[in-house]
């Protein structure tokens, strides 16, 4: 089966994309912010700490998904059967390269998480109380944190 048509849909998309971005409504941030607090100010310490929060969280889940996915692999490894002999096991090779790829995936989740500890939090809320807030902590708080 081939994909004849995938060109001219890819290129309908890119050449759509601009004209659909023209007719959505922008959100107005400032006035979301504002009506997030009854006093007219917006709570943003409480948001970055929700934020923090919620990557936190977040994190712990993704760990124990790939941690159970790891030990679910090596069961299904070690429920197979190999043949031929040699100076190797071959499944103890196959738990070794399974092995090889979940831990530096573990390690690079565990790295990327990393920047929403409780002192980077910390860190943010004086940038925060600064007006120095880190431009890619803005993009992220998004109205659900304010609520």
């Amino acid at each position: 089966m081939t994909f004849r048509f995938t060109p001219l849909l890819l290129a309908f998309l890119l050449a759509a994309g601009p004209l659909l971005a023209q007719n959505t409504p922008a959100i107005a941030l400032p006035a979301l912010l504002a009506a997030a607090s009854p006093a007219g100010v917006p709570d943003t310490a409480a948001a970055i700490h929700r934020l923090f929060a919620a990557k936190r969280k977040k994190l712990l889940f993704i760990l124990l998904g790939t941690v159970t996915a790891e030990v679910a692999g090596q069961a299904v490894i070690g429920a197979t059967v190999h043949g031929g002999t040699g100076v190797i096991n071959e499944r103890d090779a196959d738990h070794f390269l399974a092995a090889l790829v979940a831990v530096p995936v573990v390690i690079a989740e565990g790295l990327f998480y990393a920047q929403y500890n409780r002192k980077h939090e910390q860190q943010a809320l004086a940038e925060q109380q600064a007006h120095q807030l880190p431009k890619h902590l803005r993009r992220q708080l998004k109205a659900r944190y304010f609520r």
